[in-house]
């Protein structure tokens, strides 16, 4: 009787429980498993409760599995299934699969089977993140790239210039992140090639195709045979072996030689002539105006009809002064001037005739001041005489005043603004440590024009940022860079800025607030007679900064083709940096084409370029 008791318990245990047993290869012990994913499945023996999970663990990943209810019968069993992703499991050793299953009355049981991994993984992947296709190179070309890959991988960097490489770099696990400078000479088609490997040696590669021009938005309009001085007025002054040349439009039927100027330094346009010296600094300078040659002084400044030399004086004591001069009526003003051992510096003249200085005392007390003149302007906007701070690198546009405090100590800096009534800080710049040049130089840092200004200020991370302020008194923070090395290059009278961050000079249209980068213009940018130009050693350039440039393949008349989304104008300057098919009659002014880019005119469509 006990006996029999104890098979009937016995029998009522097994039902009660559930028993996992694996089907082969899904998957038996020691199974070697070749592709990516482990199946598994297998049968659940009857269950007195209910089944409510299954849960499959191998390596750290679960799956849920799906399962059916097993019956009452001996017979009569219930199945599960599921798979589990293996890719990036280690291959070769034994991997542990446990499953788990629960019932209703919180019972649970398990299995577990040993099996291996022995499988190549999908290929890597290798994308190239940073240059865009279709973007200038020049002056600095910044490189990012990425990879997919389930193990260590080899990425290879190649970059050519017009099909001579120019670096070459290889990083295990990694991806390329630096950048390349890039000189004038390497003008042309760039490519940029990354290749990535694994260890089952599978590859994967991509390359685009960029430029590198420094020329991108200029047109050539003038070389000279040796050095070009300035562009003014319609005339050029270029130094040649023999002497300074004054040319006329750029005609060159109508030069002028200048008498005894064969030792010109600089050299300046007048609307009247031109004024040259024989060093930099402004030493011996001589006049040329209306056919009629003057000798000056020092040469300090010009600006429209005026222009501002300088004396030196010995009665009744020793001092020096500076003379303000109208190239028009040929009149002239003594103006400003010190007694002793001070002097005045910086002089600047305005086109309006307006000049501001820096005046130092004579009495070794250490300070300056910044004076407007002449005297129906005169007056001092700096501190007095005889105080421990230096005001300095004054600018004005005729009617405000900018300009630099430096305490004695410590070596710190303000840009300050006058507006003829009183003094506003614009700009804390704090310490300047350049051992080459203790001092900020003004242009880089703040001009005026015509009631706008630009200046440079500090943002929260202490680095200097480019500030806009429009003639209604509204200042615009206009970059945002983590690139400390910005500047100005320009500001003209209608509040159109030019200036530097990165390396890259970028061109903001007033009213605008997309500033365009030009690329890594070099050379001295000017704003004249309605346009902007450069002069490079003995070449002036037009600068087309409204020109408009492609973006991507496309026809001429889809605006997703351009820049902005922008299709030109009929006689816009046009640059061409992609595959373009011109598909309707188009009139241009100008049309440049850089490699890669290219042009495809349709059958029966007329392309008009003017110049």
């Amino acid at each position: 009787m006990k006996q029999f008791l104890f098979i009937l318990l016995l029998l009522a245990t097994l039902h009660g429980t559930a028993q996992i047993s694996f089907y082969t290869d899904q998957p038996r012990t020691n199974d070697v498993i070749t592709g990516n994913t482990l199946t598994i499945s297998g049968f659940i023996t009857y269950a007195a409760s209910p089944v409510v999970s299954m849960i499959a663990v191998s390596n750290g990943v679960l799956d849920t599995l799906s399962f059916s209810q097993p019956g009452p019968g001996q017979f009569d069993y219930g199945y599960f299934s599921g798979s589990i992703s293996v890719a990036g499991f280690p291959q070769n050793v034994p991997i542990k699969l446990k499953v788990t299953g629960t019932t209703l009355n919180g019972s649970m049981f398990s299995d577990s089977v040993n099996y291996q991994c022995n499988y190549t993984p999908p290929g890597p992947v290798a994308k190239i993140l940073y240059p865009t296709a279709g973007t200038n190179a020049y002056p600095v070309l910044p490189i990012r790239t990425s990879h997919t890959g389930n193990d260590t991988c080899t990425s290879y960097l190649e970059v050519k210039v017009n099909s001579t490489i120019i670096l070459r770099d290889t990083l295990v696990n990694d991806d390329f992140d630096t950048s390349i400078n890039i000189s004038r000479s390497q003008t042309g088609s760039v490519q940029v090639s990354l290749k990535v490997k694994d260890k089952w040696n599978q590859t994967s590669s991509t390359s685009i195709y960029i430029f590198s021009d420094d020329y991108l938005y200029m047109t050539p309009l003038y070389t000279g045979i040796e050095q070009i001085r300035d562009y003014n007025y319609h005339r050029i002054l270029e130094t040649r072996s023999d002497a300074l040349y004054l040319i006329p439009d750029s005609n060159l039927l109508q030069q002028e030689a200048m008498p005894n100027s064969k030792a010109a330094v600089s050299a300046y346009c007048t609307p009247y002539g031109a004024i040259w010296t024989e060093s930099s600094w402004g030493a011996e300078p001589t006049e040329y105006t209306n056919g009629v040659f003057y000798p000056g002084v020092n040469f300090d400044n010009t600006a429209g009809r005026y222009v501002v030399y300088s004396s030196t004086f010995s009665s009744p004591q020793p001092g020096c002064n500076f003379i303000i001069k109208d190239l028009l009526t040929r009149a002239t003003t003594t103006a400003g001037g010190t007694i002793g051992s001070g002097s005045y510096q910086d002089p600047v003249v305005a086109e309006n005739g307006l000049v501001v200085y820096a005046g130092v005392d004579g009495i070794g007390l250490g300070s300056s001041n910044v004076t407007v003149m002449p005297s129906t302007y005169n007056s001092i906007i700096g501190a007095p005489m005889g105080t421990s701070y230096f005001y300095s690198r004054p600018v004005t546009d005729g009617k405000n005043v900018l300009f630099l405090e430096t305490p004695q100590t410590p070596q710190t800096y303000k840009i300050y603004w006058n507006n003829g009534a009183s003094n506003t800080v614009l700009s804390d710049l704090g310490e300047y440590s350049d051992p080459f040049n203790p001092v900020p130089p003004s242009p880089a840092y703040y001009t005026v024009a015509n009631n706008f200004i630009a200046y440079l200020k500090k943002d929260a991370n202490s680095i200097l940022q480019v500030w806009f302020r429009d003639s209604t008194g509204v200042s615009t923070q206009v970059s945002n860079s983590v690139v400390y090395a910005n500047s100005i290059r320009y500001l003209n009278n209608d509040g159109d800025l030019m200036y530097v961050l990165g390396g890259e000079t970028f061109y903001l249209k007033y009213g605008s607030n997309t500033p365009r980068s030009l690329g890594g213009i070099s050379g001295r940018i000017m704003y004249r007679d309605g346009g902007w130009y450069v002069i490079r050693g003995r070449y002036l350039y037009k600068l087309n900064v409204d020109a408009f440039r492609t973006v991507a393949n496309g026809n001429w008349t889809d605006a997703a083709s351009w820049e902005n989304g922008l299709i030109p104008a009929s006689g816009a300057d046009v640059i061409v940096t992609t595959n373009i098919v011109v598909n309707t009659n188009v009139v241009c002014n100008s049309l440049r084409v850089v490699p890669p880019g290219s042009i495809t005119v349709a059958s029966g469509i007329i392309l008009t370029v003017l110049h």
